[in-house]
């Protein structure tokens, strides 16, 4: 698998794209995957014969104009960190139609949610991947880059010599401060993010810092280590509201296996719904 989870197209012939040579020199060889706003493509540099991972807006939003700010603000953001456990940008640019694509590392793994969908995680494994992906949030932040968008399908746990990387991905809604001023693709007081992930703040549309990141840590640990995010309902507005109004179960009451208390305890700080009790 590839950085993203796979769609649900299996012949390679509905896509007229595949072959394609884009700006002179990546062919797209096979399609990875793609969410809402992006498709990606496994594509090979027909120079140097290095394998990468090339993003295209999808092609029924490439009308959208806001979208390549959306790229462009992936680019910066991950460029700006440049974090063993970010996944790398080599490049940007237009295709002959005027298209933005983006070109990343390709990564041969699976997505985080993908192994919480094989059930509960120990905690050793869980926290093992939870701190890789830390070191990287936590140097964003000292640089000014709040990610926004943290979730399981947006982490790829890939296997090498060391054990497991964790890769955090997907910077297109993040927000990058310049000085004391935050830049963002969309507007102030619009609510972007992953329901199950989002902070109150966030909800709420807010202003925000990367405190709103560490909530979304703490419900992603949380589905690690039970099986499920820590707020479910019959539809997003429901997921919202809880994040709001309801507390979390301790994991621990939750999750099959056995837990620490100090399991427990690191996963409800992180999801106090006030930012101030960080601080």
């Amino acid at each position: 698998m590839g950085i993203v989870r796979k769609t649900s197209r299996s012949k390679k012939s509905k896509d007229p794209l595949l072959g394609k040579v884009v700006a002179g020199r990546y062919r797209l060889e096979s399609l990875l995957g793609e969410g809402g706003m992006g498709v990606v493509y496994r594509a090979r540099h027909v120079l140097i014969d290095r394998v990468v991972a090339l993003k295209l807006i999808r092609p029924d939003l490439r009308g959208e104009t806001h979208l390549r700010a959306w790229m462009v603000r992936e680019a910066r953001a991950a460029n700006r960190v440049d974090h063993a456990h970010i996944v790398d940008i080599h490049d940007v640019g237009e295709t002959e139609e005027g298209e933005l694509y983006l070109v990343m590392e390709y990564l041969i793994g699976d997505s985080l949610s993908s192994q919480i969908a094989k059930g509960p995680m120990p905690i050793a494994r869980a926290v093992d991947i939870l701190e890789q992906m830390t070191a990287a949030l936590a140097r964003a932040h000292d640089l000014g880059v709040v990610h926004r968008d943290l979730k399981p399908e947006n982490i790829v746990v890939t296997q090498g010599r060391d054990g497991e990387t964790a890769k955090v991905l997907d910077f297109g809604l993040a927000k990058l401060f310049e000085g004391n001023v935050g830049t963002q693709v969309t507007s102030s007081g619009t609510i972007v993010g992953t329901p199950y992930y989002m902070s109150p703040e966030q909800i709420q549309g807010q202003e925000l810092d990367g405190r709103s990141d560490v909530y979304a840590i703490g419900a992603i640990m949380y589905e690690c280590v039970v099986g499920k995010p820590p707020f479910e309902a019959p539809n997003p507005v429901g997921v919202l509201s809880k994040h709001l109004s309801e507390e979390p179960l301790r994991p621990s009451a939750r999750s099959p296996l056995s837990l620490p208390a100090e399991a427990d305890e690191i996963i409800l700080r992180c999801l106090e719904k006030d930012p101030v009790s960080y601080t």
